[in-house]
């Protein structure tokens, strides 16, 4: 069964396995933000990390504060249950920016395409985005 994501879901976040290393949290808990749920690339989501880790799994989500960094990753882990939504929390305009991202020479924010960036610009758009994303799977 598959679960459909939303963006602003919030999810457990359990040990991270990257490029077979595990990042482990310690018998602690992190939290996770779904910021983009793309429709051009079907798997692909953008995701941001809460600031603290936690104990027990909170019971009110509203007020829980995330990272201004956004991850892309396969949205496969969330789709079959492995990190467990336990909540939602509007997407922010400054988590939406987190999105803006070059796709070859095309600027997109979200799903949507602001044009086609020339080639004297790209290496001045592209050290602002370096700031706000990581890529891991």
């Amino acid at each position: 069964m598959y679960i459909k994501i939303k963006q602003g879901d919030i999810f457990i976040i359990s040990d991270i396995v990257l490029h077979g290393e595990t990042f482990s949290l310690n018998k602690k808990i992190r939290l996770g933000k779904v910021v983009f749920v793309s429709k051009i690339t079907r798997k692909m989501i953008g995701i941001t990390v809460s600031y603290d880790t936690f104990d027990q799994i909170p019971s009110e989500v509203s007020d829980i504060k995330f990272m201004d960094r956004i991850f892309y990753t396969g949205n496969q882990l969330l789709r079959n249950g492995d990190w467990e939504i336990i909540g939602n929390q509007n997407v922010t305009k400054n988590e939406e920016n987190l999105t803006l991202r070059l796709t070859g020479s095309t600027l997109r924010k979200m799903d949507v395409d602001l044009g086609v960036v020339s080639h004297q610009d790209r290496k001045k758009i592209q050290a602002t985005i370096n700031r706000w994303f990581w890529f891991f799977v």
